[in-house]
C-alpha cells in the first residue's frame, strides 16, 4: 500500500513538470537575485563617493598680477564704450601667438576688474599690501607673476582634461529610477504600463511572452511582474513565495494594480538606508544577469518547463525574443542591467574625477597661499640706497601715490581712479588726456628728467671719448650719463612671465 502511494505521488510530480503548471515558490530564488536591483531605489538615493567640487579659476591671483603690471601693459586689455563703461578690449588682429590667444580672456577680465579703484583696494587688502610702497610692489611683481602663471597652468590643464562634465547625483539617480520603474520616480503606479514595458496596456500573456511590442525586460519592475505575477485567470498561486496564499494577479488587459504589486514587492524586503556605490550597482546587475537562460535565439527569466510564458497553465516567466545566439544570451539581452552598469561605470569614473579635482584644488590653494605670504612680506623689501631714492623708504603711501605716472593712462576710468590724475578732455574717453593734478606732478626718482640729471651729476663734463670708454656710463644727448641708473630704470619696468612687455 505504501509503495502504491509513493508511486502515485511520483507520477503526479512528473505530470506537473511535463505540463509546466505554475506552483507557489517556483521563482522564489530568482526573485532574490532580482531584488538587489529593485532595492536600489528603496531609500533616498545617496551615492558614494560624493562628487567633489571643481576648482575655481584663480581670478584674484590673476587680478593681483595685473594690478602690479606696468600701466602700458594694463591699458592693452580694457577700453571704454559709448556709455563710458570699461569693457574688455578686443585682441589685436595681428595676434598669432597661441598662448596669447588662450590667455587674452584671462588678461581682459583682470584688466577690466582692476580699472575700478575699489577693486584694486580690495585685492590689496586681501594680499596685505595696502600700505606697501611702489618700490616694494615692483619687487613683488616677479614672485606674483610666477605664482599666477603656475596657477594658470594648473587650472588650464585641469580644464583640458575634464572635457565632459561629470554626471551629478540627480542625473545618476534618475538613470537608476528609469532602469527600475521606467521613469524618474521611485514608485509603482498601476496605470503607467507604458513606463514599465514601453508599449500599450496588455494582458500578461501578451507582455511576458515577447509576442507584442511590449518589452518588459526594459525595467526591473517589468521583469519582476512577469517572473512573480500570474495571469488574471490563475487561482491562488504566488510564483515567488511558496507559503503565500495571496494572488499577485495581472488585470485582464493591464499590469497588476498597486495592491497586487505590493504583494510581489513584499517578498524582497526593504533595503536599509545605505549609500549606493559602483560595486553595489554592478553586483545587482550581475546578479540579475545570472538568472538568464538561453534557448536557441530566445532568453528566459523564470522557471519555464515549456517555451510559453503565459502566467497560467504553462509558466510564470519572461521571454525575451531574439536575445540569444545559439542559446547564449547577448550582452544587451537585459536592457536595464546594462543601464545599471553604465551608472556604475560613471561612479567609478567619479573617483578618478574627484582625485583630479582635489589635487588641482590643493595646488591652486597652495599657490594662492604662497602669493599671500610673498605679499605679506613685501613690507620687508627695501630698495638699495642709490642716488635719487635715499629718502624712498620714508615716503608715506599718500606720497607714493603722487608717483603715479598719469600719462600712462589712456582711458578716462583708469585715469580718474587715481587721486593725483585728472582727465582733461570732456568729449573723448580715450587718448592722451590723462594729466597730473596741479601740485602733484611726478618728481620721484627714476620717473623724470630731474632725477636722471641728478644721477648723472658725477659724469658731468666728461668728454665723449672718455665717456664711451667708461663702462659705468654712456654718451647720450651730447652728455655723459650714468648707465647704472638707466639699467635700473629699465629693469624696474620689466614684468615676469605673462606680463612681458610687447608693443602691438
Amino acid at each position: 500500500m505504501q509503495g502504491t502511494t509513493q508511486g502515485l505521488i511520483f507520477a503526479a510530480v512528473l505530470t506537473r513538470e511535463a505540463s509546466g503548471a505554475i506552483t507557489s515558490g517556483d521563482n522564489e530564488a530568482i526573485l532574490m537575485q532580482l531584488c538587489h536591483a529593485l532595492q536600489l531605489v528603496d531609500a533616498p538615493i545617496k551615492f558614494e563617493p560624493a562628487l567633489a567640487d571643481g576648482p575655481s579659476e584663480p581670478k584674484d591671483l590673476y587680478r593681483l598680477n595685473m594690478s602690479l603690471a606696468p600701466h602700458n601693459w594694463r591699458s592693452k586689455f580694457s577700453k571704454t564704450d559709448s556709455t563710458n563703461k570699461v569693457i574688455a578690449a578686443p585682441p589685436p588682429l595681428e595676434i598669432r601667438d597661441a598662448e596669447w590667444k588662450a590667455k587674452w580672456p584671462v588678461w581682459t577680465e583682470a584688466g577690466v576688474h582692476i580699472s575700478e579703484k575699489a577693486n584694486v583696494e580690495e585685492i590689496k587688502k586681501k594680499y596685505h599690501i595696502l600700505t606697501a610702497t611702489e618700490d616694494q610692489l615692483k619687487k613683488l611683481r616677479e614672485a606674483v607673476a610666477y605664482y599666477a602663471e603656475a596657477a594658470y597652468e594648473v587650472y588650464s590643464t585641469y580644464k583640458a582634461g575634464e572635457k565632459e562634465t561629470p554626471a551629478t547625483d540627480a542625473q545618476l539617480a534618475k538613470a537608476i529610477t528609469d532602469a527600475v520603474y521606467g521613469k524618474d520616480k521611485a514608485t509603482y503606479e498601476g496605470p503607467t504600463a507604458v513606463a514599465l514595458h514601453g508599449g500599450t496596456a496588455a494582458a500578461y500573456s501578451t507582455v511576458c511572452t515577447g509576442a507584442g511590442q511590449q518589452k518588459a525586460g526594459n525595467t526591473v519592475a517589468g521583469t519582476i511582474l512577469c517572473v512573480c505575477g500570474v495571469d488574471s485567470g490563475k487561482g491562488t498561486t504566488d510564483p515567488c513565495h511558496r507559503e503565500s496564499n495571496k494572488e499577485p494577479k495581472w488585470q485582464a488587459g493591464n499590469i497588476p494594480q498597486a495592491a497586487q504589486w505590493q504583494v510581489i514587492r513584499a517578498s524582497c524586503g526593504i533595503q536599509p538606508h545605505i549609500p549606493i556605490t559602483a560595486n553595489r550597482i554592478a553586483a545587482a546587475a550581475a546578479s540579475a544577469l545570472a538568472t538568464l537562460r538561453g534557448k536557441n535565439t530566445d532568453v528566459y527569466i523564470g522557471k519555464h518547463a515549456s517555451d510559453t510564458c503565459d502566467g497560467n497553465s504553462n509558466a510564470a516567466c519572461l521571454k525575451i525574443t531574439g536575445a540569444a545566439d545559439s542559446g547564449v544570451p547577448k550582452t544587451d539581452a537585459l536592457p536595464w542591467a546594462q543601464s545599471l552598469y553604465n551608472v556604475a561605470k560613471q561612479l567609478t569614473q567619479r573617483e578618478v574625477t574627484n582625485g583630479k579635482r582635489t589635487s588641482t584644488n590643493l595646488s591652486i590653494q597652495q599657490l594662492e597661499l604662497f602669493a599671500k605670504e610673498a605679499s605679506r612680506r613685501a613690507q620687508f623689501l627695501t630698495a638699495p640706497l642709490t642716488a635719487g631714492n635715499t629718502g624712498e623708504k620714508n615716503r608715506t603711501p599718500a606720497a607714493k601715490e603722487q608717483k603715479e605716472d598719469c600719462t600712462q593712462h589712456k582711458i578716462n576710468a583708469s585715469c580718474t581712479a587715481y587721486n593725483n590724475c585728472k582727465w582733461t578732455n570732456t568729449e573723448k574717453t580715450e587718448g592722451d588726456f590723462c594729466k597730473p593734478k596741479p601740485g602733484s606732478e611726478n618728481t620721484a626718482a627714476g620717473t623724470g628728467n630731474g632725477a636722471a640729471e641728478e644721477t648723472t651729476e658725477k659724469f658731468k663734463g666728461k668728454l665723449e671719448d672718455s665717456c664711451k670708454k667708461d663702462t659705468g656710463c654712456k654718451w647720450e644727448s651730447n652728455a655723459c650719463k650714468d648707465c647704472s641708473f638707466l639699467l635700473n630704470k629699465k629693469l624696474a619696468l620689466m614684468a615676469a612671465a605673462f606680463m612681458m612687455f610687447v608693443e602691438f
